[in-house]
Order: C-alpha cells, then sequence, then structure tokens
C-alpha cells in the first residue's frame, strides 16, 4: 500500500491524497491531509475572489467543501 500513495499518477498534494484515500479513507492520516489541503484550497479561493476571479473562487470553494472544511471556515466566502 505504501508504494501506491508513493507513485501517484500525478505529483500534487491533491494526486496523493486521492490515491491515499482510495487505499484507505477511514485512515487518521488521510483525515488530517484532507484538512490541510481543504484549508489550502480555501486560502487560494479567498485570493481568487480578491482578485476578482469569481468562477475560479466558486470552483476553489466547492472543493474546499468537498474536502470537509467547517461551514464556518466558509462564512463570507459564499458566492
Amino acid at each position: 500500500q505504501q508504494e501506491q500513495v508513493a507513485a501517484p499518477a500525478g505529483d500534487s498534494a491533491l494526486d496523493y491524497y486521492v490515491r491515499a484515500r482510495a487505499i484507505d479513507n477511514d485512515s487518521s492520516d488521510v483525515q488530517a491531509l484532507a484538512a490541510d489541503l481543504g484549508a489550502a484550497i480555501l486560502t487560494v479561493a479567498e485570493v481568487a475572489l480578491a482578485e476578482g476571479r469569481y468562477a475560479e473562487a466558486e470552483v476553489l470553494f466547492l472543493e474546499a467543501q468537498e474536502l470537509g472544511v467547517a461551514d464556518e471556515d466558509l462564512v463570507g466566502l459564499e458566492l
């Protein structure tokens, strides 16, 4: 299993997350990675929103939601 995680098809944190989730979605490490990715994506969504890139911000906002970003962290980012 470790080899599968260490060699995902792409080379981004999201690629590693998708592979790890496929191997063991219930792992606390996978859940922690989801939280970290969600927070990072939320930050990028905030930047896109501030720069007026609303369509991009919306896509990122939805992706952060899918990764489990808490509702209270999403307040004020509704598009």
